[in-house]
């Protein structure tokens, strides 16, 4: 019997984001990152509690997840019927041989935030946000599905947490990855995620509700 797909509940936009706005820039993320994401329906600011909701699309264009983060608050979940296997993510114009990996959304956007500062062309490879590291056992959903619809990538460059959840979780996925890919072990330079390198390089502290 085929399964049944889910139905995802997108929360209701705002007109204006500008809580989002306000919050991601609080968080060192560049203001033209945060254009890029908004006019792309990647990013939106919800209506009824004016919480970051960032969506993930399968090939199809058709939306299937979205991550929710207050922008007041300690709130993190993710919408009803969101699917993992299409977790937010940035797809290039043009087929990469590159995929980073990211534990959230946030540093995602951290990254390439740095990329941008050093000069480097915003989103020219691919990058996916994990929405949950998984068991080690296989890889998460996200992780196998964008690997399926993207099979110019060669080389993976994993970006998980300084923790030792982050740390453990890196390990394991490039066990389960070295066989059919080049991957490399990048963790933050600074600070627990690529969120704190990001707002200590930029000199400046994260503002941070957790």
């Amino acid at each position: 019997m085929r399964k049944e797909e889910k139905r995802l509940i997108l929360p209701e936009p705002a007109q204006n984001p500008v809580h989002v706005r306000r919050y991601l820039e609080g968080r060192c993320i560049a203001p033209e990152i945060l254009d890029f994401c908004l006019q792309n329906a990647l990013l939106y600011e919800s209506r009824q509690y004016r919480s970051c909701v960032f969506v993930g699309y399968d090939t199809a264009g058709r939306p299937r997840y979205a991550a929710v983060r207050a922008t007041a608050g300690t709130y993190r979940g993710e919408a009803s019927g969101s699917d993992k296997r299409w977790s937010f993510s940035i797809t290039p114009p043009r087929p990469s041989s590159v995929l980073h990996v990211f534990e959230s959304a946030i540093d995602l956007l951290s990254l390439e935030t740095l990329g941008l500062a050093d000069g480097r062309e915003p989103f020219s490879e691919g990058a996916l946000s994990l929405a949950g590291v998984g068991s080690g056992k296989r890889l998460p959903p996200s992780l196998e599905q964008y690997l399926s619809d993207h099979g110019s990538v060669s080389e993976i460059r994993l970006h998980l947490d300084s923790d030792p959840p982050g740390r453990r979780a890196s390990e394991l996925l490039s066990d389960l990855l070295r066989e059919r890919f080049a991957v490399r072990d990048e963790p933050p330079r600074s600070g627990k995620d690529w969120n704190d390198t990001l707002c200590r390089e930029t000199r400046r502290e994260p503002e941070r509700t957790v």
